[in-house]
């Protein structure tokens, strides 16, 4: 498994949904470097369309994005 701890930069409303965009981020914290090391830089984006998701997502919350391999 890779874990990396993105931040979300912004979230764009439509009329169907929202496009949120995410990066991974770091600072001075141990935990913040630690990840730094491993993905000092990345991004992702995602659709949310489900209404009962819409607004999860707001700008400087921070989320832990594991990657696990799918057989």
């Amino acid at each position: 498994m890779v874990r990396a701890k993105m931040e979300v930069d912004f979230v764009q409303k439509f009329t169907w949904g929202e496009q949120v965009s995410l990066s991974c981020r770091y600072s001075d914290t141990p935990e913040d470097n630690s990840f730094a090391q491993a993905t000092p830089t990345g991004n992702t984006s995602i659709t949310v369309s489900n209404p009962a998701l819409v607004g999860f997502f707001q700008p400087g919350q921070k989320f832990y994005l594991d990657f696990t391999e799918a057989k």
